[in-house]
């Protein structure tokens, strides 16, 4: 039996990688309440860190004594590692890169996640805190790419550790949450370097380049925020779940349910209903600042209750109105869905991004009358 999440309250997470990439941007949208402590060879943005390269298989029992300490001392209810330190370099054939350099990057990306993550679980049993774990893998744990042999294999390693460990704490009244993420094309010093690289050397860096240049790298805040989500939501012990730009051309994402009476009161009535889940979603309250109700499944689909405004398109001189419910896609490509709107010439409100920080939004309406939203995950600004 897998423990129960129990929200933020009195939880302390440990962020490997704090320093830069995903990690940093994990350190940057915790939850206010929740204490981070970043474990980086570079001393990280956050408040408490310690510094440790994790290459480096002498300073992993040093890194597990200050965790084991923090835990003895605070006792949290909760305490959360998040492993998220890796490196793709060196980058070449196998046969071709540095030796001292590939073996200290092998033990980085396979090795120390299961080791700190062992002692950790250890750790947190002797005290009787819940333990939840997140080791971040990659599509080249399942898709092997040449000039990175040691990073696919690392990788690959970590999500079989993620698999063993949940069959073992399932079994377990105090058994830890643990599950990996497989970040997708996200915009880290990581992907930076490969986009760098020949191209005869890495095959993927062309991959990456054009994802660049189309501006459809994820934001890693955004990304970091979809972790968090997956954390609290507590449903997905053992599996590796796709996040940041996921390779799905379209796909339903959200119901919009535009309500002129009480929002709180439908809400709570699909809620019930449905066993949804609350979740958080980057708002630019600047831009849209209702009061609104956001949900999701057990499927990740999303439900979002807000006020009707049935004004708001005169009011902002747009053709379409996204204030009165809507069907909601998410796509990899807005500028062909735009594109074929036009040749259609069916009229659409381009939002930009609006309401949520990072989603380029457009509204349409069908044949109908029902409003459409199309919006696209975007790297801009998401501040």
């Amino acid at each position: 039996m897998v423990a129960p999440i129990i929200g933020p309250l009195d939880r302390i997470v440990w962020i490997t990688g704090a320093s830069s990439g995903i990690g940093a941007a994990l350190a940057a949208t915790a939850p206010a309440d929740t204490r981070v402590i970043g474990i980086a060879r570079r001393l990280s943005a956050c408040a408490e860190s310690i510094q440790a390269d994790l290459s480096d298989p002498g300073e992993w029992p040093g890194v597990n004594a200050r965790i084991r300490e923090t835990l003895t001392r605070e006792r949290p209810a909760r305490a959360v590692l998040m492993h998220f330190a890796g490196a793709g370099a060196p980058i070449g054939a196998a046969r071709t890169v540095d030796p001292v350099t590939y073996a200290r990057a092998a033990m980085l990306n396979g090795v120390s996640g299961s080791v700190l993550g062992a002692a950790f679980l250890r750790s947190c049993g002797e005290i009787g805190s819940g333990a939840s774990i997140v080791m971040c893998s990659s599509p080249a744990a399942t898709s092997p790419r040449s000039g990175l042999s040691q990073y696919c294999a690392g990788k690959a390693a970590l999500e079989q550790w993620v698999r063993a460990v949940a069959v073992e704490e399932a079994t377990r009244d105090d058994g830890a949450y643990v599950f990996a993420v497989v970040p997708y094309a996200v915009d880290t010093p990581m992907v930076r370097e490969l986009i760098e690289a020949d191209d005869a050397v890495v095959p993927l860096a062309a991959h990456f380049r054009d994802a660049a240049r189309a501006d459809r790298l994820a934001d890693p805040e955004l990304t970091a925020y979809e972790i968090w989500q997956l954390l609290d939501a507590g449903d997905r012990h053992g599996e590796a779940v796709a996040v940041g730009a996921t390779p799905v051309s379209r796909r339903p994402h959200h119901l919009n349910l535009a309500s002129d009476g009480d929002v709180s009161r439908t809400a709570e009535f699909y809620r019930d209903l449905l066993d949804l889940k609350p979740v958080e979603l980057p708002r630019d309250a600047d831009a849209y600042g209702a009061d609104i109700y956001t949900f999701e499944d057990n499927a990740g689909y999303q439900y979002h209750f807000v006020p009707a405004e049935h004004d708001f398109a005169e009011r902002q001189d747009i053709p379409v109105n996204p204030l009165v419910g809507h069907l909601a896609f998410r796509v990899d490509d807005l500028g062909t869905v735009r594109d074929r709107l036009d040749a259609a010439g069916v009229a659409y409100s381009d939002m930009g991004i609006w309401a949520i920080r990072g989603w380029h939004q457009l509204f349409c309406a069908d044949p109908d009358g029902r409003v459409i939203e199309f919006h696209q995950v975007v790297s801009g600004n998401s501040d």
